[in-house]
Formats: structure tokens, sequence, C-alpha cells
């Protein structure tokens, strides 16, 4: 808290800085609360995005909670341009009857055998946004860093139902590369979940910049076709959420068209693909 604390007052002391906005873990619902009697103190506009935490705790007058990290950074941005808020609401309200459609196309293609999303993040803060969308509608969701709510693998090297995989815990990447540098291991696990015929999707992120895979094409392409191949003539969605910018050394557009020209669903933020792999599930879900 005393960090946090410090952080906020030296941004509210900052003239240039005329919007915060604040990521993190769900700290105890009495700091949550101590953190909103600081931001609006401070004045200024502050979003806040405590990832599975309880909302209620922090907001008030120009204080405001986001669920998700879309969500989050698509109000600071409103708040700077001095929008309303709601207008944010309501373009995440259009988005997912878009989603919606393009799930129901995807829906089609599939088996009735295909239940299950099996999700393989590279880090936990994508997992656990998933999580945030997902839990509470996605009967019997696991996951090695379960959310309240989430029920634990068993065994990691294991998928159970719907399955949401750290790869970027300790258990996996003791003694090697971090999965958003190496492939190799999230390449094994994509084969794995795709030979499984109850699976229905897969589910990714990407990360680009100076500490990921500064080439990740040439990698990660021959491991959608083998999941293809895997895949034993079944329609196996992909669905990948990129984070990047054009200014990153593996530039998101060229990356994007890549995934996109070999067969992949992209996503322009993993809440987005989180959803779109939430509606393709409760839609394949409700058939006879």
């Amino acid at each position: 808290m005393i960090a946090i604390t410090c952080a906020v007052e030296a941004l509210a002391a900052d003239g240039k800085t005329e919007v915060m906005l604040l990521v993190a873990k769900p700290p105890a619902p009495a700091v949550q609360e101590k953190l909103g009697r600081l931001l609006r103190r401070v004045g200024k506009p502050a979003v806040i995005v405590f990832l599975g935490g309880q909302a209620g705790t922090a907001k008030g007058k120009n204080v405001y909670e986001a669920g998700t990290l879309e969500e989050g950074a698509l109000l600071a941005v409103a708040l700077w341009r001095a929008e309303p808020v709601e207008k944010v609401r309501e373009r995440l309200a259009g988005r997912a009857v878009e989603l919606k459609e393009r799930a129901r196309a995807i829906v089609g293609n599939l088996q009735p055998t295909q239940k299950y999303v099996r999700a393989l993040y590279t880090g936990g803060t994508f997992c656990s946004e998933a999580q945030v969308i997902c839990r509470g509608r996605l009967p019997g969701l696991h996951s090695n860093v379960p959310l309240p709510g989430v029920a634990k693998l068993a065994s990691s090297l294991q998928s159970e139902r719907h399955t949401f995989l750290d790869l970027g815990e300790d258990e996996f990447t003791a003694g090697r590369l971090h999965p958003m540098i190496d492939f190799s291991m999230r390449r094994r696990r994509m084969l794995q979940e795709a030979g499984d015929p109850q699976t229905a999707l897969l589910l990714l992120d990407l990360v680009l910049g100076y500490g990921a895979n500064r080439d990740p094409l040439p990698e990660i392409i021959p491991a959608l076709r083998a999941c293809r191949d895997a895949a034993g003539g079944r329609h196996l969605p992909m669905i990948f959420s990129v984070t990047g910018t054009e200014r990153d050394p593996q530039q998101r557009s060229r990356v994007v068209a890549g995934l996109q020209e070999n067969g992949a669903e992209v996503l322009e933020a993993n809440a987005a693909a989180g959803r779109l792999a939430l509606f393709v599930a409760e839609f394949q879900g409700r058939r006879p």
C-alpha cells in the first residue's frame, strides 16, 4: 500500500498527468477502500482495474472501476478526451453483439463433440482477465492459477473440461526461457489440445516487444498448420489476441496479417478474444 500511495501522490503532483490508470492484482477489500479514499481526495480522474477483485469498494466521484484491461484502457481514454464514460459501455455492448455473430459462424463448423475451450497463455495477467470474463458462465472452468470460483487443475499437464493455463508460471519456466520468448513448450501443448476431440477451440495470446520473441511468425505458423493436422479433419478455431504496436520490432500489423493469412482469428484485445471464445462455448453447449 505504501508503494502505490507514493505512486498516486507523485502522479497527482505531476502537472502533465491528467488521468490515472491503476492495474494490479486485487488487494484486500480494506486496502481497496483506502485506495479509493486516496484517489477521491486527489481529485484527478482515475480508473482502477483489479482483475478478479471485489467490485464497488474503491469507486466514487472521479474514480471508476473496470472489470477488464480493455474496459480500463477505454475508460481512461474517454476520460482524457472528456467523453461520457457511458459511451464505453455502449461500445463494448455493441462489440459483444458483433462477437456473438462471429461465434455463431464458428460454431456452424464444429462437431458436436467439440465442447471445451483450451486457453494457453504466456502470462498470468491475460489468463486472469479471461477467467474474469468466463467464470460463472463456463461450467467446469479450470486453471493452474484459478481465481475464486474457478477450479484448480489436478495436473497442469492435463486439461479438464474448459482449461485456462498460465504457461508463465514457475512450474513451467524453471530452468527454461519464458514462453513469451521460447514457443516450444506452448507448441507441444497446442498439439496435445488439438488432438483432443473435445477441444472446441484454442485461445492464445501473442505479446510483442523487446522482451518477447523477436520474430514469432516463423515459429507460430508451422504450429498452426501442425494443429490442423493433429485435429484429424475437425475444424479447429485458433483465436489470438496480439498485444503490441507498430513500433515494436515485430510490427503488430505484420504479425496480425501473418496469423490471419494462416486461418487464425485475431482480436484487437485479450478481453475480446476471451468473449469470442466464451460465446462459441455457450452456443456450442446449446446444440442438441
